[in-house]
Formats: structure tokens, sequence, C-alpha cells
């Protein structure tokens, strides 16, 4: 295993170990919570992440023009690196003033027609400001990634979200609900501007900013992705509150949680290997392929059975969330886990067409997932309830996958390294017909756990078999640099 291959994985597992720390916070807090508040109180915070969904919108794709033309520069102090940084900053400040205020402005309409109860007005006042926070929170671990300071996202990730959820609760126990939101936007606030003093030196300074005109225009396209990407793809919640009840937004956005567990797994792989990748922008097609032939062998080894193991455990997890209250959106996770494993493949696709500096196929590729998800979602949240958006996310998946492979075949041969998937499949296949099984004989949600076990520990011992001595090797060169750091 070479070291950038190793520096890549370890740095993969410190965002994974991080993101994951705080995860189990999260749930162990929101066990609490959730049997604590009521369904639309829960809905509330939920507008907090539409919001935020929204103010992506907010850098005119300049994230996506210094992740792509800094990283490889940034750490050397270039200055058109930092110029390009400094320019986004200001941009995207500016916008979030204007976009925070016509939210303050329209809070009222969001109080009405999401959450059906205007009392809730000065709540969602209090949530755009947090919005604002973790758009800028944002925007610095993407500042961090381009400086592949990757251990300093691991602990701000971590020390914000367990600080939050702790303030957070005691506030709502001691005050009630519009303590508990003053105190976790607060959190955030802090969170954001201390992350930003420490990376003073890149955002104050007097290194002149890129030009606005000639950045901007290079990442339109890239504007344009990111609306298609986080606005038709994130939409759902915003469509399920005003499609339905404030009490279903809250059950489906329980049921995204956990979704979204899985998708910072993927995230802990893909955004090193995005700074990988996106280093290579001046080398030859032949080491983007190599790069990305080996990298899907192991983020499918370890997705794909990440995926199935929560599909597979959602009735669980559903009630250990949120108690009986919420049981009843199993199946809406369940099939939001198997449109994740459809979104591994896209995201590494999508990450490939980006690293290659292609913002016109980007467009293309985002536009035409979220396009289709916009399209057919509506349809299936009238017939199907909250559970038919989830299968709109997975079809629009489905779609994105196929566009993304077609786009990467014109420039070289980006073949998905499957054979991870294959060694597994009898143990995966075993696992699931070891669950089910527990489920039609005696389906307990106390037992449920007990089926997992044992089905993960045959999936385990029939995988491990089938390991290459390069598998073992690179777990232990991991391993062993994991303790040395």
């Amino acid at each position: 295993m070479n070291n950038s291959q190793q520096a890549l994985s370890v740095s993969s597992l410190k965002l994974l170990t991080s993101q994951y720390g705080v995860a189990i916070i999260n749930l162990i807090f929101m066990m609490i919570l959730l049997r604590l508040m009521t369904k639309t109180e829960f809905a509330v915070i939920a507008v907090m992440e539409i919001f935020t969904s929204i103010l992506a919108f907010t850098d005119l794709g300049l994230n996506s023009v210094y992740l792509q033309r800094s990283t490889a520069k940034i750490n050397q102090k270039d200055t058109k690196a930092i110029g390009f940084v400094k320019l986004c900053f200001l941009v995207k400040s500016f916008n979030l003033l204007i976009i925070g205020s016509i939210l303050i402005f329209c809070s009222d309409t969001f109080a009405e027609y999401i959450l059906q109860d205007k009392s809730y007005s000065f709540a969602i006042k209090i949530l755009v400001f947090g919005a604002i926070a973790a758009s800028c929170f944002d925007s610095l671990k993407l500042l961090a990634q381009s400086l592949q300071d990757f251990s300093k996202i691991a602990k701000w990730i971590f020390w914000s979200g367990a600080f939050r959820q702790c303030t957070g609760l005691l506030l709502y126990l001691f005050f009630g609900f519009i303590a508990y939101i003053t105190g976790i936007v607060t959190v955030i606030i802090i969170s954001s501007a201390l992350m930003a003093w420490s990376m003073r030196e890149y955002l104050f300074n007097k290194i002149p900013m890129a030009s606005f005109i000639a950045t901007v225009s290079y990442g339109f396209p890239f504007y344009l992705k990111n609306f298609f990407r986080y606005g038709f793809m994130q939409f759902d919640q915003l469509l399920v509150g005003l499609m339905l009840s404030p009490e279903l937004l809250a059950t489906y956005s329980v049921a995204k949680k956990f979704s979204s567990y899985i998708n910072l797994a993927t995230g802990a792989f893909i955004n090193p290997l995005g700074m990988r990748a996106a280093a290579l922008r001046d080398e030859s097609i032949l080491d983007h392929e190599k790069l990305f032939h080996r990298s899907s062998y192991y983020i499918i080894l370890t997705m794909f059975p990440l995926c199935l193991i929560v599909a597979l455990s959602s009735p669980f997890l559903m009630w250990l969330q949120g108690g009986d209250k919420y049981i009843a959106g199993w199946p809406i996770l369940t099939i939001l886990c198997f449109s994740q494993m459809i979104y591994v493949i896209y995201s590494f696709y999508s990450l490939f067409i980006f690293a290659l500096a292609l913002p016109k196929y980007s467009l293309l590729n985002d536009f035409s997932a979220g396009f289709t998800n916009a399209l057919i979602s509506p349809f299936f949240l009238y017939y199907f309830s909250e559970t038919g958006i989830a299968v709109g996310l997975v079809i629009s998946f489905v779609v994105g996958t196929i566009v993304a492979k077609n786009i990467l075949n014109k420039y070289g041969n980006f073949t998905f390294n499957f054979q991870s998937f294959v060694i597994q499949l009898i143990p995966l296949l075993l696992m699931t017909t070891i669950v089910l099984s527990g489920y039609l004989v005696n389906f307990s949600i106390l037992l449920s756990p007990v089926y997992l076990i044992v089905g993960l520990l045959c999936y385990i011992i029939i995988t491990c078999r089938f390991f290459r001595h390069e598998d073992w090797q690179i777990s232990k060169s991991i391993y062993y640099s994991i303790l040395s750091k």
C-alpha cells in the first residue's frame, strides 16, 4: 500500500470516527428528546434543515471553484488560491444576509403552511440564524478539506456536535422548547466563529481577491449543479412539509436522520478521495482511471453492507430513536437505505466528473437526477404518502448514475470494481435470510437485534474467508497509522 493510499484511508477513518461519534451522541440525546417533544416540535427542527438546504445556493458555485483549483496549492500559501477563498467567503456572506433576511420576513408563512401553526413563527426566526451559521460552518469545513486538514475537521465536528446536544437537552428540560432551539443555534454560531478564527490567515489578510466576474462565470455551472443536487435532491422535507402534516414531516425526518448517518460514511470516503482526485487534475487520464478502479473496490466493500445492515434493523432503529409513535416510519428508512446504496455509486461517478474539471457535465449529471426527482416525487408523495418520496429518490439516483457513467466513459475506461461485491454476495444474502426469517417467525422489536447479530456474525465469518492478502495488509497498515497519530 503506497503512502497516498494510506493517507487517504487514515483521513477517511478520522472523519468517519468523529462523525459517527457525533451520530452516536445525537442518537442518545434524541432518544430522550423525541420522547419528550411533540411531533410538531420536532417538525420545527426539521425546518432548520430545510433552510440549510436553501442557503446552500448562496456561494454561487464558488466553493466548487476553490475546491477544484486550490486544493493542490493552498497549503503552499499560493496567493491566487487564497484569493479564490476570500472571494468565495465574501460573496457567500453577502448572499447569506440577503436570503436570511427574506427567510425571517417569511417566517409567518413557513409557520402557517408547513407547521400549520403561526405560534411557531418566532422559533423559525431563531432557526434562520442557526441555518446561516451552519452554512458558514459547512464552507469552513470545505476550506479545511482543501487544506487537507482532516484532523481539524474531525475535532470540530465532534466537539461542536457533542456540546450542542448536551446544551440543548439541558435547556429543554429546565426552560422548554424555545430555550432548546436558542441554545443549539448559539452553539452553532460560536462553533462557526471559532473555526473561522482558527483559519484567519486564509480569510483575513491583504492578499487581493480573485476576479469576481471571471470566477463566477467559470463557477456558474457548478452553482446550477448545486441547485439541482441540493435543491431538488434535498427538497424532499420541504415537499413533505407542504403536502402532508407536521406529524408526518417529523416521522420522515427521523427516518432521514438514520439515512444521513449512512451519508456521513459516504462523505468520509468521498471527501478525502475528492481532494486526492482534484490534486491529480494536471495528471494523465490513466492516473484518474487507476484511482477510480482501486478506490471503488473499497467503497463497495464498506458501504453496501452498512446500507443493508441499517435497512434490516430499521424497525428497531425507528423504535429506539423515537419510541412507539415513530415506529410506523420503518418502511421509509428501509427504502432510504437502498437509495443510499445507489447514491454511493452516483456520488463516486460525480466526484470524478468534478475532478476532471468538467463543469458543464457536472451540471448535466446533477440536473438529470434532480429533475427526475422533482418530476416524479410529488406524484409518488400524493399517492403513497411519505414512503413515496423515498421511492422517488431511488429512481432519481438510478437515472443520475446512468448519466454519470456515460459521461465518464467518454473520457476513459472508468470501470467500477464490483469484485468486492461479488465476494460479499453470498454472505449478504445469508445475513438477509437469517434476519428476515427471524422476523417471519417472531416479529419482535426487542428480538430484532439478536437476529441482526447472528446474521452479522455469519456475514463476517464468511466474508473474511474471501479477503485477499492485500485487504488484510491495508487493514493492518491503517490500524497502525491511526494508533501512531
